[in-house]
């Protein structure tokens, strides 16, 4: 026999890497496609941890574009940029109907200072949450620097058609 959830909406509860952090003060909720958990420069009240589902990251980079940052997924933590400064640095995005979390930040708080284990674990849960991000950033970085190099090749001042200079960057200069 398995776990009693915690929520009626989440059965997962007992399962996700956040349950000791929110013990049972999480507000879970639904989320549909297209929705905005939290916009760019909005005050930072909660972190989100996603249940179910799929969550884009974006900070706009000018009128009516956005920039992607990243993913999150079951069981990823969203908001820890906004600890610092206080508002998010970016939009969290829902792509298809998702569960989240919502973590109030002054309960977590709380929280973490009554359970030195609780807090622990929480600092681990964040370093995981920090390296994900950097690789996630990483994998980002490298498709946006291979895609400027092959652009550079079809835009190349000499005009060059030439095969190698399309498939390894051009070295006509």
């Amino acid at each position: 026999m398995g776990a009693m959830p915690l929520h009626p909406l989440l059965p997962t509860c007992a399962m996700c890497a956040w349950h000791g952090a929110c013990q049972a003060r999480a507000v879970p909720r639904r989320a549909a496609a297209g929705e905005r958990l939290f916009h760019q420069d909005t005050p930072f009240v909660a972190l989100y941890t996603v249940a179910s589902g799929c969550v884009r990251t974006c900070t706009r980079a000018g009128p009516g574009r956005e920039r992607v940052t990243g993913f999150a997924f079951p069981g990823d933590l969203l908001g820890l940029d906004a600890i610092a400064s206080g508002r998010h640095g970016g939009d969290a995005l829902v792509l298809e109907e998702a569960r989240v979390c919502a973590i109030p930040y002054d309960l977590l708080e709380d929280a973490l200072a009554a359970s030195p284990l609780l807090q622990r674990r929480f600092q681990q849960l964040m370093s995981a949450q920090i390296l994900h991000a950097q690789s996630m950033r990483r994998t980002l970085n490298q498709h946006d620097a291979a895609a400027a190099w092959r652009a550079s090749c079809w835009t190349c001042p000499t005009g060059c058609a030439h095969e190698d200079c399309r498939t390894t960057g051009c070295t006509c200069r």
